[in-house]
């Protein structure tokens, strides 16, 4: 309707093609969206929830979360899920939580506790780092107890100490 083609779609990370090469098929089909924004909170990128399970229990959608694909605009690396709403806090409160998924974030926040992020699949960069030591220099590592998020905060741990950050 905005008069985009199906190749600024494409480049977007919106479509993707279909398996016969012919055509595209929308990346986000039977899924629960949220917009991903940047620190001046315009969108960049979308995540998403798959409601197959829930819905379409026969069908098979890919896998439980899909993000946009990094492209020119969205850096998963740079962008923490909720900074826009809680960086306020965070500066004022001088501590944030960083969560694991996008969900946890937005639990978090429906709950009161507004300084709360979240990093995209675990994955804490030395980029976030900076930005978030800009407004509080104390963080607390909320990721999930599996393998995968105790790997994730050991990780986030060394990064934040390199940088002077008081963790938990």
């Amino acid at each position: 309707n905005q008069g985009m083609s199906d190749e600024q779609i494409f480049q977007a990370g919106l479509i993707v093609k279909k398996k016969s090469g012919v055509g595209y098929v929308d990346r986000f089909r039977q899924r629960l969206m949220f917009p991903i924004s940047d620190s001046q909170n315009r969108v960049v990128g979308f995540t998403s929830r798959t409601l197959a399970n829930i819905v379409f229990p026969e069908e098979d959608f890919g896998g439980k979360y899909i993000n946009s694909p990094q492209t020119a605009i969205y850096d998963k690396s740079r962008v923490r899920y909720g900074w826009p709403l809680a960086k306020e806090t965070i500066r004022q409160k001088k501590y944030l939580i960083v969560v694991e998924g996008n969900l946890d974030a937005v639990m978090a926040h429906q709950a009161g506790t507004v300084n709360t992020i979240a990093v995209s699949g675990t994955a804490m960069t030395l980029e976030h780092i900076k930005l978030i030591k800009r407004y509080a220099n104390n963080m607390i590592l909320a990721f999930d107890g599996d393998a995968a998020g105790s790997r994730a905060a050991f990780r986030s741990f060394a990064l934040g100490w390199q940088q002077d950050m008081n963790l938990k």
